[in-house]
């Protein structure tokens, strides 16, 4: 979770590892709609022939009623720690 309010993350789930291109987002009771609370899922792209997907993309999302809708985007950039 991602709290606007005082930039902080707590982690609501463990870290998961997967190829499928759909994630289930854990149970977020406690990220109620008209709050400075947010969802943040960190996604890494791991790929062996291209160092450069292995980058952090942060994706925010906001509820609303019974769902979550993007609110904002942000990716690392520059060159993989591997080739400095």
């Amino acid at each position: 979770m991602y709290d606007n309010r005082d930039d902080s993350t707590r982690a609501l789930g463990d870290v998961r590892e997967t190829s499928d291109t759909t994630l289930r987002l854990p149970l977020a009771l406690d990220v109620p709609a008209g709050t400075e609370r947010y969802l943040l899922a960190e996604v890494y792209g791991m790929n062996d022939d291209h160092s450069m997907w292995d980058r952090r993309v942060g994706v925010y999302l906001r509820p609303v009623g019974e769902t979550f809708e993007v609110v904002g985007i942000e990716r690392e950039s520059g060159p993989p720690d591997n080739l400095m």
